[in-house]
C-alpha cells in the first residue's frame, strides 16, 4: 500500500482541525454524544479524520443505521476560532487502521456530498489562505515543519 499511486482531484491541506460528527439520518435528533475527532487533511472535496472509535451512539460509522442506503455523517468543522463551524454532510469512502505508535487509531476518508450555507466559499478561502502561507495554521505548520513536509499534494 505504500507504493499506491493516488491521483487526487484537489490539493489536500494537512492541518489539524476539530471536527464533530453525527449520523446524518438521525441528525434531526441531536446525538447524545457526537463523536469528536481531529482532521489529518482537508480539501474542497473531502476531509481525512483520525479517531479512536468508529461508533456514534452505538451506530458504526462504516455501516450506518439499520436499513440505511448510504452511510452519511453530519460534520461540524471548526475552521477558525470565533467563526461558526462549517456544516457538511459527507460519506465515508475509506478507512484504515493505524499501526505502530498510534495503535487503536483509525483514519477515515470522508467525501463531502453537501456543504451548507456559505461553507463552500469559506472552505475555499480557508484553503487558499493556508496554502499561500497567510493563515494561522500555515504559520504554525511552518514553525513545526520548516521544510514544508506537512503539506501533501
Amino acid at each position: 500500500m505504500a507504493n499506491r499511486l493516488e491521483k487526487r482531484a484537489f490539493h489536500r491541506l494537512r492541518v489539524p482541525i476539530d471536527v464533530t460528527a453525527e449520523i446524518a439520518s438521525v441528525a434531526g435528533i441531536p446525538a447524545d454524544h457526537p463523536l469528536r475527532m481531529q482532521s489529518r487533511n482537508i480539501s474542497k472535496s473531502g476531509i481525512g479524520l483520525e479517531t479512536t472509535t468508529l461508533e456514534i451512539d452505538g451506530e458504526n460509522l462504516l455501516s450506518g443505521p439499520p436499513f440505511a442506503r448510504e452511510n452519511r455523517l453530519l460534520l461540524n468543522i471548526a475552521l477558525g476560532p470565533g467563526e461558526p463551524p462549517l456544516v457538511a454532510v459527507g460519506e465515508v469512502r475509506w478507512y484504515d487502521v493505524m499501526h505502530g505508535e498510534s495503535t487503536g487509531m483509525y483514519q477515515i476518508g470522508i467525501e463531502f456530498l453537501e456543504i451548507r450555507g456559505d461553507g463552500r466559499d469559506r472552505l475555499a478561502g480557508f484553503l487558499k489562505c493556508h496554502r499561500s502561507g497567510e493563515g494561522f495554521f500555515r504559520r504554525m505548520i511552518n514553525r513545526l515543519f520548516p521544510s514544508g513536509a506537512a503539506v501533501n499534494d
